[in-house]
């Protein structure tokens, strides 16, 4: 982790009571459960940002009919030494 800096925030009383329940039951302190969950929603929104460009590229280059023969041809020839019933 990088240096730390220290906040002063302002939190909603019914957020703040059941984060310190939370954290009671973790054994975490405030500034490591803020951190925590500051980190998830970091993440959440990296996450987030990966799928609408995902998405987008999709869109700008969808896969051809020579693509999805190409697909199902791998498919096939891996499945087809698999035991059926």
């Amino acid at each position: 982790m990088g240096k730390k800096e220290k906040v002063a925030v302002t939190i909603d009383r019914v957020v703040l009571e059941t984060t310190e329940k939370m954290r009671k039951r973790s054994g975490e302190s405030r500034s490591a459960i803020v951190n925590r969950a500051l980190r998830l929603l970091i993440a959440d929104a990296d996450q987030k940002t990966k799928i609408a460009r995902y998405v987008d590229g999709y869109c700008e280059h969808p896969e051809g009919d020579e693509d999805i023969q190409t697909a199902e041809a791998l498919a096939t020839a891996a499945l087809k030494g698999l035991p059926w019933d």
